[in-house]
C-alpha cells in the first residue's frame, strides 16, 4: 500500500486532507491436492447457480394476518436501531481520496 498525501483541499469549516492510494499486491501461490480441487469446483458451481426459490401458491384472494403490514408487535418500535457510539463526522476531518487503484492480483496453482 502506497499511501501519498497531496497536500490540502481548502474547505471552510477546516482543512482537509487529499490522498491518493496505489495498492500492489504480492504473487500468490497455491498448492492444491484432489480433494481441495474438487471442493472448489463443487463451491464455485454452488455460487453460480440460479437461485431456486419456490413460490407459494395463492389459494384464495382474502389475506392472511402473516400478510398485513403492520410491524411486528413485542419490539420497540420508536425507529429502526442506530448505533450507541455513531456520532456523526464532520467533512473536514473526513479524509479526501482523489485516486485509489488497486493492481492486479497474480495466482500461481500447482497440482499434485
Amino acid at each position: 500500500v502506497v499511501p501519498e498525501s497531496l497536500g490540502s483541499a481548502g474547505c471552510e469549516g477546516g482543512v482537509a486532507d487529499e490522498y491518493m492510494v496505489d495498492v500492489r499486491l504480492l504473487p500468490l501461490r497455491l498448492t492444491v491436492d484432489q480433494d481441495a480441487m474438487d471442493f472448489a469446483v463443487d463451491f464455485v458451481q454452488l455460487c453460480f447457480l440460479p437461485p431456486f426459490v419456490e413460490e407459494p401458491q395463492d389459494v384464495g384472494s382474502g389475506s392472511s394476518p402473516e400478510d398485513s403490514s403492520a410491524p411486528p408487535s413485542g419490539g420497540d418500535e420508536s425507529g429502526p436501531a442506530t448505533p450507541r457510539n455513531s456520532a456523526p463526522v464532520p467533512a473536514a476531518a473526513a479524509p479526501f481520496f482523489r485516486h485509489f487503484a488497486i493492481g492486479p492480483l497474480l495466482v500461481s496453482l500447482d497440482y499434485k
